[in-house]
């Protein structure tokens, strides 16, 4: 394209949009009750419940044999140092060691609505 057809094309949609504002615009007129009926319907779409995110490492205690359940509490504890030590990303310690299908999501959980868990749980923001 050539730099004058593209100077003139610049100049056509420049004086194309300012003729729409002027003349269109100024136009046009919604009702107040129809702006605010829409405005309300539109917000209420928008809107998402609050929501609480988990994350989760689960251990199986396997046969609930004495030992394996002894067993699955020491690897829990460890985990729980580990994770609470800020040194390893409870992500990361998730997908390794998990017994869960979450874990091949990061132990990510599906959301929560906000009042629906443990008040504990919800407030403790780890």
């Amino acid at each position: 394209m050539a730099y004058e057809d593209f100077v003139q094309m610049r100049k056509n949609l420049l004086l194309t949009n300012r003729v729409v504002e002027e003349e269109v615009w100024r136009n046009i007129v919604i009702p107040t009750p129809t702006f605010r009926n829409t405005t309300t319907r539109t917000r209420r779409i928008f809107v998402r419940q609050e929501s609480v995110t988990l994350r989760e490492i689960m251990v199986s205690t396997g046969d609930n044999k004495p030992e394996t359940v002894a067993a699955a509490e020491k690897k829990a504890n460890q985990l729980l140092t580990r994770a609470r030590g800020g040194v390893d990303k409870f992500a990361d310690l998730a997908r390794q060691y998990s017994d869960d299908a979450s874990a091949t999501d990061d132990g990510l959980l599906p959301p929560f609505e906000k009042g629906k868990l443990n008040k504990a749980i919800e407030d403790t923001g780890l």
